[in-house]
């Protein structure tokens, strides 16, 4: 089974202050069934993830399209199918492949990052 990692900031509108220790439910799209999530190592993951000191939350899941939720309310649809092929996600070193294990392609996108929290 092949994941793929979904991450983002929620932020007050017209602000930058984060939006910290919310929930974020994320449901199968146009549907009631909540998702279901993993961590980094493959770990079930609860369903809703919470937002952190800094308004991020994670989370990894299967390919396809997603309904996200904050406080109970619609906030915007993600496809993670699609995401999946353009934009692989923050690496701490190069990638050699997809998370399907494919060999990159030309226009396949990644950050390598490392983030540093003081």
């Amino acid at each position: 089974m092949a994941i793929v990692n979904y991450s983002d900031y929620i932020y007050y509108a017209g602000t930058t202050q984060p939006v910290v220790r919310v929930p974020v439910y994320v449901y199968e799209a146009n549907t009631t069934n909540l998702a279901t999530l993993y961590d980094g190592t493959g770990a079930a993951l609860a369903n809703p993830v919470y937002t952190d000191d800094n308004g991020l939350f994670d989370f990894w899941t299967v390919f396809g399209k997603y309904d996200l939720y904050v406080h109970n309310t619609k906030e915007y649809s993600v496809s993670l199918l699609e995401l999946a092929y353009f934009y692989l996600g923050i690496f701490a070193t190069n990638p050699t492949e997809r998370p399907d294990g494919t060999p990159l392609q030309d226009g396949d996108m990644y950050f390598n990052s490392v983030i540093n929290h003081t």
